[in-house]
């Protein structure tokens, strides 16, 4: 063979590998294709919505939405309020986000200002607001959750407004505003939440209101405002706990256990009249006034406990058994029958930095009683 007969022979060889590398690479790749996940989808609600088009031009109601939504999805809330039947006015079990404050408008991206277009919804003091079960991914943006009731004949005795069960669970720009549960008349009840109870998982809360929330029981009640059990994190950040009532913590109640605790970060919030029997219902508060703190590793950064009461003791602040971080703290006005600041039980490490602790006054004049304990 001469030497050009050779080259060519080589050159046809190559090009009959290459096309065999090919062809074998095709079939392995059909051998593992994957489907291809649709975009997630964003549909539109309104009170008094119809039809199932949940478009921008057509919102639907806000049930046929939930119930159209897939994981992933985002649901627009128009002005408005919205109400429901049954044990809880919406229920969800799925990951999905609610933005609330849109403007009802066909602009694209859709416009949003809760402020100007709060959307409510609301229990209409007979039922639950919201029932959230996981394992899900939910966000709730710029939505009022209003007027909810958890009363003995229903469960759990968790979360008035919002009861939130194993999801990784955003509340933004949410205000949470006279919700009750009073299951006083169950013998032994315990109540968790009157606002919002969250169990498992984890929770993030930014820029939100708790207000005039209650929580009732004939054995104990904890967290008017917020209840938060058994969750891996919880952070709060630049919120307010204002006017709500418990036996115990009146505002918050943060609870891990004592093979898992919470990692719970506290930051540049306010408790403010927490206590003092002022949200609806018969609760009143007890003990811490503020919050409660229990089995966590937690840090409390800039936050303000001003004018809270508990009528027996542990002041603003109680914190049991976890280890505590607070800096820039500030704690006055707070009622308290025996210890008037804060109170430390079991509390394995602590630091103190840069904090404030004035102002307080306890109740009982003829016992003494210091400010911290």
């Amino acid at each position: 063979m001469n030497e050009h007969a050779f080259a060519k022979t080589w050159r046809l060889l190559a090009v009959l590998a290459a096309t065999v590398l090919s062809l074998g690479l095709l079939l392995l790749a059909s051998l593992f294709v994957l489907p291809a996940s649709a975009d997630p989808g964003v549909l539109f609600a309104k009170p008094g919505g119809t039809g199932t088009a949940c478009s921008q031009a057509n919102p639907c109601s806000l049930q046929t939405a939930l119930a159209q939504a897939a994981d992933g999805d985002t649901i627009y809330l128009a002005q408005g309020t919205y109400t429901g039947t049954g044990p809880a006015v919406i229920t969800i079990a799925k990951s999905i986000t609610l933005y609330g404050g849109w403007d009802g408008s066909t602009s694209t991206p859709p416009t949003r200002d809760p402020a100007l277009h709060p959307s409510i919804l609301d229990g209409e003091e007979a039922r639950r607001v919201v029932y959230l079960s996981g394992p899900a991914t939910v966000v709730l943006d710029g939505i009022a959750i209003a007027n909810g009731r958890v009363l003995s004949n229903t469960t759990p005795w968790q979360g008035a407004g919002l009861y939130a069960r194993n999801v990784t669970l955003t509340l933004r720009h949410v205000d949470v505003y006279s919700n009750v549960l009073d299951v006083y008349d169950a013998t032994g009840s315990k109540g968790y939440g009157g606002g919002v109870a969250v169990e498992g998982g984890m929770l993030l809360v930014e820029d939100s209101l708790f207000r005039r929330n209650a929580s009732w029981a004939r054995s104990s009640s904890l967290g008017g405002g917020l209840s938060v059990s058994g969750t891996l994190s919880v952070t709060v950040t630049n919120s307010r706990f204002q006017e709500n009532d418990a036996w115990h913590a009146s505002g918050a109640y943060l609870a891990g256990n004592p093979t898992q605790r919470t990692a719970a970060y506290i930051g540049n919030c306010l408790f403010e009249g927490n206590g003092w029997n002022l949200s609806p219902g018969y609760a009143f508060g007890g003990y811490a006034g503020a919050m409660e703190i229990v089995y966590a590793d937690a840090r409390l950064v800039g936050n303000r406990f001003w004018n809270n009461q508990a009528t027996n003791d542990y002041g603003a602040l109680y914190v049991i058994r976890s280890t505590l971080e607070m800096d820039g703290n500030i704690i006055t006005g707070t009622q308290c029958a025996r210890t008037s600041g804060v109170y430390f039980w079991g509390v394995e490490a602590f630091t103190l930095t840069n904090n404030i602790i004035a102002d307080n006054r306890s109740t009982y004049y003829w016992i003494s009683s210091p400010a911290v304990k």
